[in-house]
C-alpha cells in the first residue's frame, strides 16, 4: 500500500514537473514570440514610413500663358529651358524643407496655348519660333517629371486645366506642397478662397510672375514666393495676327496711309507699311547676277531718289553698327520699341547710316541694349526685298529676314510673307 502510495506520489511529482517545464517553455516561447511580433511591427512601421516617404511629392502647376519665362532664358533655347527647370526645382526643394526634401518627388506641369503664346513672343521680338521650340524641349528633357502641355487655342483652355489639377492635388494627402503659377490672374481667386475654407491653403504657395500681383489675389500675399529672373515681370501686348502678315505691297505709300482701316482688321505698323513700299520697289529692280551691290552706282541713285533714306536702306549691309552722331540730345524712353512714335530708323540704328534731314523716322532715341535687340528682331520679321528676288548679296549679315520665324508651325499658310522660304524648305 505504501509502495503504491509512494509510486503514486512519485508519479504526481513527475507530472507536476512536466507541467512546470511545459509552462516555462511556453512562457519562453511567448516571450520570444512577443519580441518577434515587436520586431515585425517595427519593421512594418519602418516600411510604411519609407513607402509613404517615397510616394510623397510636390507639384508645380503653371499657367504658362500668363507666367511667361523670361526673354533672357527664352533666347538661350534648349539651354535656357534646362536652366529654367533647374531654377524652378531648386526653389521648390527649398520650400519643401529638409525633413521632406530627401524623398519627395517634384512634378512640374506647365499648361499653355503653344501657338498663341509663341506668336505673342515672336511678335514682341522676345524670341524666334525655332528658339521657342528648343526652349520647350530643353525644359521637358531636363527632368523626367517635367511636362509642358499644349492646351490648344481655347480662350480659357489652360485656365481650366490649371484649376482641375489644383483641385485634384489639393485633395491628395501624399501631395505635400503645391506651387501655383497663376499670380497674374484674378480668375484663380475663387478656387483659392474655396481651398482656404477647406483648410487646404497651408500646402499651397503662389508663384510670382509679374511685378504686380493680380488685385483679387492680394489676399494671398503671404503665400507668394518669387524666383528672380525666371519669369517676365511685365505683361506683353496682345497678339494680332494681322500685325505679322505683310500688308498688300501693291498699294502705294500714299494709298495705304490715306485709306481707313477696316474695323475687323488690325492696322499694320507704319514701319511695315513703309517697308512694303520698298519691297515693291525691289520687285521692279532688274540687274544681272554679277552686278555690284545695290549701295553703289546707278541703283543707289535710283533708290535714293525714290525712297526716303533710312526707311529701307540696303538690306545687304554687314553687321549692325552703332548709329552715327546727330545733333540734339538723345532721349532715353523705357519700354517696347514698338510703342515709340516715330519708330526708330532702321538705317540709322542698325546700319549706322547718315540719314537725310527729311527722314521722318526716329533718330533721337538713346536705345538701351534690350531695345536694340528688340529692334533687330522686329526688322528680321520683314522679308528682305532683295532675297525675295534672289538678289541679296549678304544673306548671312542682312538686317532683314530671310526665313519665317514661326518655322514649319507657321499658321498663315499661303499668306505668310515668307512663303518663298516655306517653299524652299518644302513646307508648302
Amino acid at each position: 500500500m505504501e509502495r503504491q502510495l509512494y509510486a503514486g506520489g512519485k508519479g504526481a511529482r513527475s507530472s507536476q514537473c512536466s507541467v512546470m517545464v511545459l509552462y516555462a517553455e511556453a512562457t519562453t516561447f511567448h516571450q520570444k514570440n512577443g519580441e518577434l511580433e515587436t520586431q515585425i511591427s517595427d519593421l512594418r512601421r519602418q516600411a510604411n514610413y519609407h513607402t509613404a516617404a517615397g510616394t510623397e511629392f510636390a507639384v508645380v502647376i503653371i499657367d504658362g500663358d500668363g507666367l511667361i519665362f523670361s526673354a533672357a532664358l527664352l533666347a538661350q533655347g534648349a539651354e535656357g529651358g534646362r536652366l529654367a527647370a533647374q531654377s524652378l526645382r531648386e526653389r521648390v526643394r527649398q520650400a519643401l524643407g529638409a525633413s521632406q526634401s530627401a524623398n519627395a518627388e517634384i512634378i512640374v506641369n506647365v499648361y499653355m496655348n503653344k501657338q498663341g503664346l509663341g506668336g505673342i513672343l515672336v511678335k514682341n521680338a522676345k524670341t524666334m519660333w525655332p528658339t521657342f521650340e528648343k526652349f520647350i524641349e530643353g525644359f521637358i528633357t531636363a527632368h523626367e517629371l517635367n511636362s509642358i502641355v499644349d492646351c490648344g487655342r481655347g480662350k480659357e483652355a489652360s485656365d481650366a486645366k490649371v484649376r482641375a489639377n489644383l483641385r485634384l492635388f489639393a485633395d491628395v494627402a501624399a501631395c505635400k506642397l503645391i506651387v501655383l503659377g497663376a499670380s497674374h490672374d484674378n480668375g484663380y481667386s475663387s478656387i483659392l478662397h474655396s481651398l482656404t475654407a477647406e483648410n487646404k491653403l497651408d500646402k499651397i504657395l503662389l508663384l510670382k510672375g509679374y511685378n504686380v500681383l493680380a488685385q483679387e489675389l492680394k489676399a494671398f500675399e503671404n503665400r507668394v514666393v518669387d524666383i528672380p529672373g525666371l519669369f517676365m515681370s511685365e505683361k506683353l501686348p496682345p497678339f494680332f495676327p494681322g500685325m505679322i502678315n505683310i500688308p498688300n505691297t501693291k498699294a502705294t505709300l500714299s494709298t495705304m496711309r490715306d485709306s481707313q482701316p477696316s474695323p475687323e482688321k488690325e492696322t499694320a505698323p507704319d514701319d511695315v507699311v513703309l517697308y512694303a513700299t520698298a519691297a515693291q520697289m525691289a520687285r521692279n529692280i532688274s540687274r544681272p547676277e554679277s552686278s555690284e551691290p545695290p549701295e553703289t552706282g546707278a541703283l543707289r541713285t535710283n533708290m535714293a531718289s525714290k525712297l526716303r533714306e533710312g526707311s529701307v536702306e540696303s538690306s545687304n549691309s554687314g553687321d549692325s553698327q552703332a548709329p552715327p552722331e546727330r545733333r540734339g540730345k538723345k532721349k532715353r524712353i523705357p519700354g517696347s520699341v514698338s510703342k515709340l512714335k516715330p519708330r526708330p530708323c532702321h538705317g540709322y540704328y542698325l546700319l549706322g547710316r547718315h540719314c537725310d534731314p527729311s527722314c521722318e523716322w526716329g533718330h533721337d532715341y538713346d536705345l538701351s541694349p534690350e531695345q536694340m535687340q528688340e529692334l533687330r528682331a522686329f526688322v528680321k520679321r520683314m522679308p528682305c526685298p532683295f532675297w525675295l528676288k534672289d538678289k541679296c548679296l549678304h544673306p548671312s549679315t542682312c538686317i532683314y529676314g530671310h526665313e519665317c520665324q514661326l518655322g514649319d508651325n507657321c499658321p498663315f499658310g499661303q499668306s505668310c510673307r515668307f512663303l518663298k522660304w516655306h517653299k524652299d524648305q518644302g513646307h508648302r
